[in-house]
């Protein structure tokens, strides 16, 4: 009999093709039309709207293991970022890999000389670490890490630390675990923040491709499951030899039948405009340091890869931490009035092009409530559950569970990543 994965996104599709690779016999149930999950990415108008204004991070170590990422044809953001704050615009980048910002970067009003020195420390501090040590260090969230033990002033971490990490964590007073902050900011200084040139999803496609032809069988809803044995909706009745579960905690619990533990999960708005000119002259990501209106950050899609919109025009995408549920058109407004603030009137001959409300974009990360140990993720002797939410939110804690929840259904021993 076979391994059943149910889920196409990315961490089913990492647990499948690591069962393949031992030469196991699995098949990947899907409900939706296409692979990916909650990586999608929508072609509307020309424009190539990924759901959810999300990157690649280059650094992730399950990335560069498993995906060829020349064929990705990767363009990167600039490692740093724009920061709006009192009327101006101001450039934090690291200066070793852009050493012609470092005098803009020294000398920007963001945070103090003494800021701009212990950034250095802080990146040397992770560099010299693994990423084991980092999560072996003592954890406390991540605003008390950056105030109190490296003692950066309250004006950096209102104008960089806090607009960059709510846009990483997705939660506002950076209460996730300063082990989750430390990880991030080791693979921000090790990789690079690119978009594939097809956007996002190609992510999973590529993955998907690298299975055997005919693993993954789309459009197929699965009703429930008992020990061994998989209910599709249709009436059929699949036998498996083991089951995992790549679908997110709430489908879990529906189709075992039984409540499983829920984890708090957090939740983005994506806002999509079209422009006839780029708002900026380079591929940053634009902060809110004022910490003002709904927009937490900003980007220019199509400065970084010009595939994601039609010649003669610009991607602008706009994103707000949580969900909301205004009118689409109401709220398009209320941005386009915030961000005429930022780049002028011309800002009103935007036009809205999409608007993405997704309740459940990550698992909260708090300290002390997510841990790395895959027995608490097998259900039953049959049925293992894996997701990002079992790891870390991120690219890489959907392909690492994945990676070790194929482990031990093949009975192997797991460690950390």
């Amino acid at each position: 009999m076979p391994i059943v994965v149910i889920g196409a996104g990315l961490a089913g599709l990492a647990c499948a093709y690591q069962l393949q690779q031992a030469n196991l016999e699995v098949i990947v149930l899907e409900r939706d039309s296409q692979v990916g999950g909650r990586i999608q990415t929508d072609q509307y108008q020309g424009f190539l709207l990924d759901r959810g204004f999300q990157v690649l991070q280059t650094g992730y170590p399950l990335v560069q293991e498993l995906f060829d990422l020349e064929q990705l044809k990767l363009h990167a953001f600039h490692p740093g970022a724009m920061i709006y704050q009192a009327g101006r615009f101001h450039e934090l980048v690291d200066p070793i890999r852009m050493p012609t910002k470092i005098f803009s970067t020294l000398f920007s009003d963001v945070g103090t000389l003494r800021d701009k020195l212990q950034m250095w420390q802080l990146k040397r501090f992770v560099l010299n670490r693994s990423a084991a040590e980092l999560f072996d260090l003592p954890e406390m969230s991540t605003k008390e890490y950056l105030l109190n033990y490296w003692k950066f002033s309250m004006g950096v971490y209102e104008q960089f630390f806090r607009p960059w990490f709510a846009g990483i964590f997705l939660e506002k007073e950076l209460v996730s675990s300063n082990r989750l902050f430390l990880f991030y900011f080791r693979i921000l200084a090790i990789g690079a923040a690119a978009l594939p040139e097809q956007g996002l999803q190609a992510l999973p496609l590529q993955l998907a491709s690298k299975l055997k032809s005919g693993t993954v069988r789309l459009n197929v809803l699965v009703k429930e499951i008992s020990d061994s044995i998989i209910h599709l909706e249709d009436g059929q009745v699949l036998p498996a030899d083991k089951i995992v579960l790549a679908v997110d905690q709430q489908s879990a619990g529906k189709l075992m039948q039984s409540n499983l533990a829920s984890q708090e999960s957090r939740g983005t708005t994506c806002i999509y405009f079209s422009a006839d000119h780029a708002p900026i002259a380079e591929p940053y990501l634009i902060l809110n340091g004022d910490q003002t209106g709904l927009v937490n950050h900003l980007a220019v899609p199509s400065l970084v890869s010009p595939s994601y919109a039609p010649k003669g025009k610009h991607l602008i995408s706009a994103s707000i931490i949580g969900t909301t549920n205004d009118d689409q058109q109401k709220l398009a407004r209320v941005v386009i009035t915030q961000l005429s603030s930022w780049f002028g009137d011309v800002v009103h001959s935007w036009q809205h092009l999409k608007t993405y409300n997704i309740s459940h974009a990550l698992p909260a990360t708090l300290p002390a409530q997510w841990q790395t140990d895959v027995s608490s993720h097998q259900i039953s002797a049959n049925i293992y559950t894996c997701g990002d939410y079992t790891t870390m939110g991120s690219v890489q804690g959907a392909l690492y569970s994945g990676q070790r929840v194929a482990k031990a259904v093949m009975g192997e021993q797991v460690t950390k990543s």
